[in-house]
């Protein structure tokens, strides 16, 4: 069995999808080589090498040309919808997929193009419906026909949690038993362990506070910076309590808006933002920092946060609905994310409450170590020997039950 897997990104900013291509090649590179063969298409391979070994391999290929194309512009985009009648017609079938010879394609970016070959699809979120004021009307257009035509077209479409599967099968009437639910573990367990001089390193490069609040993410509008930002003020100016917060990922257009903010805030000797870090020094800032703050507004699963589970890091985060999947009850501590003052509140608690602390490690770490980057392969796995038609065993059949298929 061949199975083609379209990684085609930059990397650093696709954030999260990153991680999970990582996750699934190392988990791959662990199979059996009983003939089996697992083909990684990237444009460059510098940042997937290393986690990949036979039965898996990277190829390097030229991008996907509606990427090319998406970066013309808008007038690009706005004629191909004059002609373009319903969600089928936005999969333009990619020729480097169609001559791979695979069995199975899956398509690991939600913006992915078409293929006659059978394959599994991964759209993350519905972000666009619930938090349309970020997107533009082409771009809310765009994501709704081709994410309907991805799950009318794909043999399996995958999720992170049952609220996001319940979520797509009502807003996109997907039916239930193509929807599998993939709750992925943290992404830093793959890496080797980060000893003490590479902590030291790290926290000179970047002139770390002794203690500090971490929060990893991409500067988009949804990750919800600007509230947090007001409440590390109101902890500042109300409480006498200062917080200093450290945050990565790669910055982007709204990165301005958040700078002016912490001007406005006299928060420039309090906030440190990083940009973009390599994995390693990501998991020196997770053993450095003091605890997570995650008030992201929406995510198809939030990894920060499982890798604060796996790290021992107490964490705060929101109340979004999605969440109840990834923390099973008391595992972190919650607020609204619209809410400074619930923010504020719960950010105090999880920095200076050695009790709460204690506790919220606890169950993080309990929680966390139900997740396994083997068993999310081996559902893989599964899920490509049904596609393929291969014969499944009783393993198999199990593992797509679990995950919610047939």
């Amino acid at each position: 069995m061949k199975v083609v897997l379209d990684a085609r990104l930059q990397s650093g900013i696709p954030g999260g999808i990153e991680q999970v291509i990582l996750g699934l090649a190392s988990g791959l590179s662990r199979m059996p080589e009983d003939g089996d063969r697992y083909d990684f298409l990237v444009v460059e391979d510098e940042w997937l090498r290393d986690f990949v070994e036979a039965p898996a391999r990277v190829v390097v290929v030229p991008p996907d040309p509606r990427s090319v194309l998406s970066r013309l512009g808008g007038r690009a985009r706005q004629v191909g919808r004059l002609f373009s009648k319903d969600a089928a017609d936005m999969l333009v079938n990619d020729p480097i997929l169609e001559r791979s010879g695979a069995d199975v394609v899956h398509l690991l970016r939600q913006n992915a193009p078409g293929t006659t070959i059978p394959y599994i699809y991964h759209p993350y979120d519905l972000q666009h419906m619930h938090l349309p004021e970020f997107f533009t009307e082409s771009e809310r257009s765009d994501r709704d026909r081709l994410y309907r035509g991805h799950c009318r077209a794909a043999t399996f479409v995958i999720m992170m949690t049952q609220w996001a599967k319940d979520d797509l099968c009502e807003k996109l009437q997907v039916p239930r038993p193509k929807v599998a639910v993939v709750p992925l573990p943290p992404f830093l367990r793959l890496l080797l362990d980060v000893d003490v001089s590479g902590v030291d390193e790290v926290r000179a490069t970047y002139q770390l506070p002794a203690e500090f609040a971490l929060y990893p993410a991409q500067t988009w509008p949804h990750k919800n910076h600007l509230m947090l930002l007001q409440a590390l003020a109101l902890l500042r100016d109300q409480a006498g309590v200062v917080v200093p917060l450290v945050c990565c990922g790669t910055t982007n257009s709204f990165f301005d808006e958040i700078q002016r903010v912490v001007r406005d805030l006299n928060l420039g000797d309090q906030v440190r933002f990083l940009g973009w870090v390599d994995s390693q020094t990501l998991h020196a800032l997770y053993l450095s920092a003091r605890c997570l703050v995650f008030p992201s507004r929406f995510e198809g699963w939030g990894m920060p946060i499982t890798e604060a589970f796996e790290m021992q890091l107490p964490v705060a985060c929101s109340d979004a609905p999605w969440l109840p999947d990834i923390v099973h009850g008391d595992a972190a501590l919650l607020f609204d994310p619209m809410d400074p003052v619930s923010i504020a509140d719960a950010i105090r608690t999880v920095w200076s409450d050695e009790e709460v602390r204690t506790d919220l490690v606890a169950q993080g770490s309990k929680r966390v170590k139900a997740l396994s980057w083997t068993s999310v392969t081996e559902t893989f796995t599964a899920m490509y020997r049904s596609v393929s038609s291969r014969p499944l065993s009783t393993s198999d059949e199990e593992r797509l039950t679990t995950a919610g298929l047939g």
